[in-house]
């Protein structure tokens, strides 16, 4: 912006301006809020993953937060404001716990969020619609309908997704997945707390929690057995009306073989294959790597880097989701991923195996 002024008294504009930073999640801490009636703003926590005790991080700014999730990839967290016929999808700030609207969704009533393992943002509506969200413009699309919902969460190790019902009569405290292609839901069974949990969360391990409590109830962290979905309460946060829960995943997973490491390196062929929408390519380490993995198209071309850090000696694993660097959903056919390694001793890797997109 310029300015052009012909009077020799001016001296000039006095500014001001206001700024925010979005701060990193933390590792091995839930991350929660409070969307108490006093004061008249929700309140972000950090709760304490062996006692369920809440720690007050900051004021949020919006006084119905919900769905909070943690990008697998920036580990910055985002968040949901529901309001009328809109949704604001916010970033949090981790540190101090205030938000702030990066996108407003129309004619969207969302009450579910959460990324998948490869990155991904998935929304749920109240209503059951469940929508991905494109978070380099916030446009949206939508996926599958599935029943009224109150949260959704992605299992690390398997990216399955599970889910809570909105039940206003009935058997509120029921756990179950959602198959994505269809909408179809398998009940894993009741908590036997016999109120709605508010949303759900899983550690690192693929260990899965909730938050339950009303209103004008002090709301507990519990944690819910992925067989028969039983809950244990872990303890209370000292807060009321708890409606979020999240937790920081890294976005590629180490599966062990028992205690022993790989003697030597590997990569897997992909799984499935063909797959849609996405898939898990798997390799070995038989000591720390520098690692590269990168998929190509059919005419040699770069599409995505999935990997490029060192990883310790061990198995791994990378869920892909289809899309190239730019977030956009790639097209059917075949393509191709080179896992590069260079090991610290020295020791050099490379292979490359051929995969199918089928949509």
């Amino acid at each position: 912006m310029s300015f052009t002024n012909n009077d020799p008294d001016f001296s000039g504009f006095r500014m001001k301006g206001r700024g925010f930073e979005i701060n990193e999640t933390m590792t091995n801490v839930f991350y929660a809020v409070s969307n108490a009636v006093t004061p008249d703003t929700g309140r972000t926590l950090s709760l304490d993953k062996t006692s369920g005790n809440g720690t007050l991080l900051g004021k949020s700014n919006f006084a119905d937060l919900r769905g909070l999730s943690i990008d697998p990839i920036t580990n910055i967290m985002y968040g949901l404001v529901p309001s009328g016929s809109s949704t604001d999808l916010v970033r949090v700030n981790a540190t101090e716990g205030d938000a702030y609207t990066l996108y407003t969704l129309p004619g969207l009533f969302m009450v579910g969020l959460d990324f998948d393992t490869s990155g991904v943002l998935y929304g749920a509506l109240q209503s059951g619609g469940i929508y991905t969200i494109d978070l380099s413009n916030g446009s949206t699309t939508q996926v599958t309908t599935t029943v009224q919902l109150t949260s959704i969460a992605f299992d690390p190790t398997t990216n399955e997704l599970w889910a809570t019902p909105r039940v206003v009569v009935g058997q509120k405290d029921r756990i179950f997945k959602i198959d994505l292609s269809t909408g179809d839901t398998t009940i894993i069974g009741r908590t036997g707390f016999n109120v709605q949990t508010n949303d759900l969360a899983f550690d690192e391990t693929g260990a899965l929690y909730g938050v339950i409590g009303g209103a004008a109830d002090i709301g507990k962290l519990i944690s819910i057995d992925k067989t028969t979905a039983v809950g244990t309460e872990v303890g209370e946060t000292g807060y009321t009306n708890v409606q979020s829960l999240a937790y920081r995943n890294s976005g590629t997973s180490s599966i062990g073989e028992g205690n022993e490491l790989p003697v030597t390196f590997s990569l897997g062929q992909n799984y499935p294959n063909p797959f849609n929408p996405t898939t898990r390519i798997e390799f070995t380490l038989p000591v720390a790597s520098d690692v590269e993995l990168v998929v190509y198209n059919l005419l040699g071309q770069e599409i995505v880097t999935l990997l490029s850090e060192q990883k310790p000696a061990g198995y791994h694993s990378v869920i892909w989701n289809a899309n190239d660097s730019k977030g956009i959903k790639l097209s059917s056919g075949i393509y191709f991923y080179k896992l590069k390694a260079s090991g610290v001793e020295g020791s050099e890797f490379q292979d490359i195996k051929k995969m199918i997109l089928l949509k």
